[in-house]
């Protein structure tokens, strides 16, 4: 994600999967999933994951956040 001449957001997930929420417009949300939403009810290309006793789901998630220069407005 950028917002230009203010920063970039750079996310490595070990899931493919995230929501993207834009409602009220003044405000982002980004949340990663470890399945796709309403995943239960969906076809799912590739590997579904289970959680078992023993096995538990994980997912890790990093967020590298770069400022970036002023858009110059001239």
């Amino acid at each position: 994600m950028r917002w230009p001449g203010a920063i970039r957001l750079d996310i490595v997930n070990t899931h493919p999967w995230f929501v993207i929420y834009d409602e009220p417009e003044s405000y982002v949300l980004l949340e990663p999933q470890t399945g796709p939403p309403n995943g239960s009810n969906t076809p799912i290309v590739g590997e579904r994951i289970t959680a078992r006793v023993g096995q538990p789901l994980t997912m890790v998630t990093d967020w590298f956040v770069t400022r970036e220069q002023p858009v110059d407005q001239g």
